[in-house]
């Protein structure tokens, strides 16, 4: 055998790289079968399905299934959100950080980004919630800002404006 064929693992056959490349063979549930094998298998699946489609809704044997989880038993959750207790526009919690607010002469030991969509109202309500932001707490001293326009991915991506203020 040389180096373009292979073995089907179903029935013994020879597979050449063609087949393969034609998809004509291939891995299937990580078994690698040869055309015959391949049409049997695919033929199979077209039968369950339509064979579940005759059947009355009914009859139809249930997709999914819903398994109630005792929550004392699975141990604590592993999702974790960034947004939990936050408000639409976003809330930051200085309380939790350890490093002090420094004087406007220090550097900077915090930082906060915001972000606005590209048009004139938007931009607006981002420099009235930094004005706000600033405004709110006298102790905050602007040492530097960094600017760049960037994608946000969402329901529909589109550029933004994102504004890092370092203080």
């Amino acid at each position: 055998m040389n180096e373009t064929s292979r073995t089907c693992q179903e029935c013994g056959a020879t597979i050449t790289a063609e087949q393969i490349s034609a998809r004509e063979a291939g891995l299937i549930k990580g078994v690698l079968m040869c055309p015959l094998c391949v049409a049997a298998v695919r033929q199979a699946a077209v039968d369950a399905r339509s064979a579940t489609a005759e059947k009355g809704p009914a009859e139809q044997e249930e997709s999914i299934s819903l398994v109630a989880v005792d929550e004392a038993s699975s141990g604590p959750s592993k999702i974790h959100s960034f947004a939990t207790g936050s408000s639409l526009a976003g809330e930051h919690h200085d309380e939790k950080l350890n490093r002090p607010l420094t004087g406007p002469t220090e550097a900077p030991t915090r930082c906060r980004t915001f972000h606005s969509k590209l048009n004139d109202a938007s931009i607006a309500y981002m420099d009235d919630q930094i004005n706000m932001w600033i405004d709110s707490d006298e102790r905050v001293f602007v040492k530097t800002v960094s600017t760049t326009v960037g994608t946000f991915e969402g329901k529909h991506p589109e550029p933004n404006l994102i504004i890092t203020v370092f203080y």
